[in-house]
């Protein structure tokens, strides 16, 4: 089974199906409506994550472990790590690129309801019941099998959203793939347009360009082993969350 991270926030950065096991560090960054901007760094090995993101707060450290099933985050002005269950951050995904879109989700389940082609890419359709706040709701969602994202999706309170690439692109001198995201329903009178630019070779979206000119981008991106003692607890060596072996 290969690590993935599913299209969530983490601290600094919307990242995508990291189905690659390629340890790499990047600098952060993101661009607000209001063109506030943000930085900081993010370092990925193999089943870990950490993320060092910086505000006129302060400074956050998240710590991600996938085998310890945990987190450890550090809050602006804080002395110590706080640990905590990484509610479906991390999921893995088999052989071939499938996975269930219910993995990591809570109160979800699936049904598998076969295969099909979106614009010409192959894609596994299934059937998400979710339960929330004593509300059920159905989406299917059609998610591609090269990729592990949904190429389609569709709720049954009306909402649609389809994915599809639209080229190939060069980032900080990287190859990556140029996706556009189409959201109708809703309160919204037109569609709203996204796009993001997935790296093959990382397994992820290094770039994301939002409705309202909201951006989160991986910068400066160095593919190499990362130490170990940056997946530890600085506090605490004791307690050091995915230590390994070296």
């Amino acid at each position: 089974m290969r690590a993935r991270l599913p299209w969530i926030w983490l601290t600094a950065l919307f990242i995508a199906g990291a189905t690659q096991a390629v340890e790499f560090s990047a600098d952060t960054y993101q661009l607000g409506p209001q063109g506030v901007e943000r930085t900081g760094k993010l370092y990925f090995g193999v089943g870990r994550v950490r993320t060092d993101s910086l505000a006129e707060q302060g400074e956050t450290i998240r710590i991600v472990d996938q085998e310890a099933g945990r987190q450890w985050v550090s809050y602006p002005g804080g002395k110590d790590f706080v640990e905590e269950p990484l509610e479906g951050m991390l999921v893995e995904v088999g052989e071939g690129g499938e996975f269930s879109p219910c993995d990591g989700v809570v109160g979800a389940s699936c049904e598998k309801l076969g295969h099909e082609r979106i614009a010409g890419r192959a894609a596994v359709k299934w059937r998400m019941t979710v339960e929330h706040q004593g509300a059920r709701q159905t989406i299917e969602q059609w998610i591609d099998k090269d990729r592990a994202i949904p190429l389609r999706s569709e709720m049954s309170n009306g909402r649609r959203m389809e994915m599809r690439m639209v080229g190939a692109d060069t980032m900080d001198g990287r190859q990556v793939e140029k996706w556009e995201m189409v959201m109708w329903g809703g309160t919204r009178q037109m569609p709203q347009r996204s796009y993001q630019w997935f790296d093959p070779r990382l397994g992820l979206v290094i770039k994301e360009e939002l409705p309202g000119g909201f951006v989160r981008e991986l910068r400066n991106i160095k593919v190499e082993p990362q130490p170990d003692h940056l997946f530890r607890i600085a506090a605490d060596p004791g307690r050091a969350p995915g230590a390994r072996a070296k």
